[in-house]
């Protein structure tokens, strides 16, 4: 049977009938371009916090096509790395700000869900973060106490703990974090699109937008229609580059994943994983583990691109990059041996030199949000709150509110040849230390399953 190159995502869900397109010329109070989780949310806050307002929402292709609907449905704490790095770049104050900021973003999508009724699969559970080198044990042992004290509940496993609580046979132990979210993430934005089309959010599909021009009233053309706008943000993170609306330092970012078959109750047994547990490695091109609500096993990782990036079609992944994935999934859980790789998907994020997301104005009466970094939900999330209040202000002529964390960042700059440098120079650097994390510094090879089987 051949693999099928698409999510698991919004399985049992009816066909949902296409949007029309924005066709004629239309006059709005605020546009958003994006139907992702950032542009879908920030909508969602904009229609709360103005319910009188004209908001209209341009989606290139379909609601949940791009980065949100092709992610493995993850919202996690923090936004890069480990604390003690993350204290070393931007500072004690800042690196607390950011690391609240994620976790406000995660009661925000709670909230969300809960009190829409979103049928999205969202589950609370923990993360297991897996050290390959002794190093690495150091590291995660010494942001417990920082991420304790800033409101998450973590503690470390020791080899044994871990084998009992993971099944997880070999390796140095684990770091366990909560909380966590996951969900499905495409029924996520069918599930807000509903919600946005019944509080009178104007929202068209197949409506790529061609220009924005700036001003005192804001221009937005797409092929068959136009809107004149009083403010526009830009929510559309890994494809900022291929649309040409606006140059900022972001590039494409892509990730992969592959899932089983639906596992049985006794293979189910073996793992020992529950639903809502996610595991990952240490490595620079870590893999993680979670599993679906139908019962899949998936596995994302592998080797990161910057690809070329078309709305609506999957990038370009090399069989290696797939095969390298299978193997350490077979490597990692040898008791699914014979069990059938059923899907394998791919999505695009938007990547910047810092690891930090922009969201702030950049240009008169327009503003973005994006530059994930491959974690976009809660992060997402906390910049709608904060992004939602600008808009408010702006539309009524009122002081701006202040950023309250550095990703807020406001008229964003080109990047000089030096920063588009640390791209390809970043990517060489991940992979001689994945490189490195595979072949030095391990106990053993990391395998789950009871008794290893």
């Amino acid at each position: 049977m051949s693999l099928v190159r698409t999510s698991p995502w919004g399985a049992g869900l009816p066909v949902a009938p296409t949007l029309p397109p924005l066709t004629g010329k239309h006059r709005a109070d605020i546009v958003v371009v994006g139907g992702g989780i950032a542009g879908l949310s920030l909508a969602h806050r904009l229609r709360e916090e103005l319910p009188s307002a004209r908001i209209v929402l341009l989606e290139a292709v379909v609601v949940g096509g791009g980065a949100t609907g092709h992610s493995t449905g993850l919202a996690r704490p923090g936004v890069w790395g480990s604390m003690r790095l993350l204290r070393k770049r931007v500072g004690p104050a800042a690196a607390d700000s950011l690391t609240r900021a994620s976790l406000e973003g995660m009661a925000a999508l709670r909230e969300l869900v809960t009190s829409e009724g979103i049928d999205c699969d969202l589950v609370r559970g923990r993360m297991y973060q897996l050290p390959v080198t002794a190093q690495h044990v150091q590291r995660y042992t010494g942001d417990l106490p920082d991420l304790n004290r800033l409101g998450m509940r973590a503690d470390w496993l020791s080899p044994v703990e871990a084998a009992e609580t993971l099944g997880l046979q070999g390796g140095f132990g684990a770091l366990r974090v909560a909380p966590l979210y996951q969900l499905d993430p495409l029924r996520l934005c069918r599930g807000l699109r509903e919600v946005l089309l019944a509080r009178g959010v104007e929202v068209y599909e197949g409506s790529p937008v061609r220009s924005v021009e700036p001003g005192e009233r804001v221009r937005v053309r797409t092929d068959r229609g136009e809107v004149d706008a009083a403010q526009v943000v830009l929510a559309i993170d890994g494809y900022t580059r291929a649309a040409g609306l606006v140059r900022l330092p972001i590039v494409p970012f892509r990730s992969q994943a592959l899932c089983t078959e639906p596992l049985s109750a006794a293979q189910l047994a073996g793992l020992a994983l529950r639903p809502g547990d996610l595991v990952l490695d240490s490595r620079a091109f870590f893999n993680y583990v979670r599993l679906s609500p139908d019962g899949r096993l998936i596995l994302g990782g592998g080797r990161a691109a910057n690809p070329r990036t078309i709305p609506g079609a999957q990038p370009r992944v090399a069989g290696g990059t797939w095969r390298r994935l299978e193997r350490e999934l077979r490597q990692l859980f040898p008791g699914l041996d014979g069990v059938r790789i059923a899907r394998s998907w791919a999505g695009v994020s938007g990547a910047t030199p810092d690891w930090m997301p922009i969201v702030g104005q950049v240009g008169p009466g327009v503003w973005f949000a994006g530059g994930w970094n491959g974690r976009g939900i809660a992060p997402a999330l906390h910049s709608a709150g904060w992004l939602s209040g600008q808009l408010a202000a702006a539309l009524h002529g009122k002081p701006l509110p202040p950023p309250t964390v550095p990703w807020h960042r406001g008229g964003a700059t080109p990047a000089p040849v030096f920063d588009r440098l640390r791209y390809p120079l970043r990517q060489t650097f991940l992979q001689l230390t994945d490189r490195r994390s595979l072949h030095t510094g391990r106990c053993a090879p990391l395998r789950f399953g009871r008794n290893g089987k």
